[in-house]
């Protein structure tokens, strides 16, 4: 497996354990029951389904679950029965928080929101006046989940266990500034990462 790092014009290439699959094996525009990165399955937040309801009932749709999460703003990631998502604890109502310094990413059981493994990794408070971090959406790829946080921390995960299959600091290993001096980059690292064959595409 590579992964691409654009640094302004330039890229950086460096190697890691290879993919039980290819990385543009990901996802199928054929799989309309999942929806395993930033956009969907073609990136276009469109998928294939047929047959949806045109209205929902006045009383809305039935709930089957619902549990609490922390804010963030990543998307719900949804493969295999699973869903896959990062947030930070703290006070998702309030525009000053408080929130923790600290990010999780979760695995959770599709049919019953039961947690299934969940990681936590320390993460700075940044400018949340927007809204707090992780901004990124996570990624799946075969029976791998990729991650990126608030402060540029990328994990490679086993998505079945949570185990941390090798991970990288993108501000000590690739020199990328903390955080640029223009309001709207203050809030911290929102890109999220995308995969193209064999690579791995994330901006630096």
């Amino acid at each position: 497996m590579r992964i691409l790092l654009p640094v302004l014009a330039a890229a950086a290439l460096m190697s890691a354990s290879p993919l039980p699959v290819p990385l543009g094996a990901q996802t199928k525009p054929s799989d309309p029951g999942s929806w395993r990165q930033w956009g969907g399955p073609t990136r276009n937040f469109m998928v294939p389904s047929t047959g949806l309801a045109e209205q929902w009932p006045a009383a809305g749709p039935p709930v089957l679950w619902s549990r609490p999460l922390g804010p963030g703003h990543s998307a719900i990631l949804v493969g295999d029965g699973r869903l896959y998502t990062m947030c930070r604890a703290g006070n998702g109502r309030a525009k000053q928080g408080p929130w923790e310094a600290e990010e999780t990413v979760v695995a959770m059981d599709a049919a019953s929101g039961k947690t299934l493994w969940e990681h936590k990794y320390p993460s700075r408070r940044e400018d949340f006046s927007f809204g707090a971090g992780p901004h990124s959406t996570p990624l799946l790829v075969g029976d791998r989940l990729f991650t990126i946080g608030t402060n540029k921390q990328m994990f490679a995960f086993d998505k079945k266990t949570g185990r941390i299959l090798w991970s990288h600091d993108l501000i000590k290993e690739f020199n990328s500034p903390e955080l640029l001096i223009r309001p709207v980059v203050k809030t911290g690292y929102g890109c999220s990462p995308i995969a193209y064959r064999d690579t791995l595409i994330c901006s630096v």
